[in-house]
């Protein structure tokens, strides 16, 4: 704790089955979320994050546009295996659990349409 009522140790934060769901509330991940945005700026698509019991969800929203909308489900699965190929490669998970002290179960990126259809969802765990 600092002199501020902030606690570095995220494992005193929060308990129980929500652990994930609660840190993805924090202004922190929010900063880290717009770091994810700020790295896909100029391609058009955003990401949001949620949680799914205790699995990271990346969602990848495409914007509405011909060259989006032409994309099938095939595409968009070789973009989230190569998403999450890079994560794995960088020890995502290991690094989540070292920096927040929760442990995922599995992370899962997803790509939706503008108009909320999902074109695919892969995980890695």
């Amino acid at each position: 704790n600092d002199d501020h009522g902030g606690n570095d140790d995220y494992s005193g934060l929060w308990g129980g089955e929500n652990q994930l769901e609660q840190l993805l509330a924090t202004d922190e991940w929010a900063d880290e979320l717009r770091e994810w945005n700020t790295q896909c700026d100029g391609t058009g698509m955003s990401i949001t994050t949620e949680a799914d019991g205790n699995t990271l969800v990346f969602t990848w929203h495409l914007p509405d546009d011909d060259f989006y909308g032409s994309l099938d489900g095939d595409t968009c699965a070789i973009m989230a295996d190569s998403f999450l190929n890079s994560l794995a490669q960088a020890d995502f998970l290991d690094l989540f659990e070292q920096g927040y002290d929760i442990s995922l179960d599995a992370v899962r990126c997803r790509f939706v349409k503008y108009d909320g259809t999902e074109l695919c969802s892969e995980e890695i765990n």
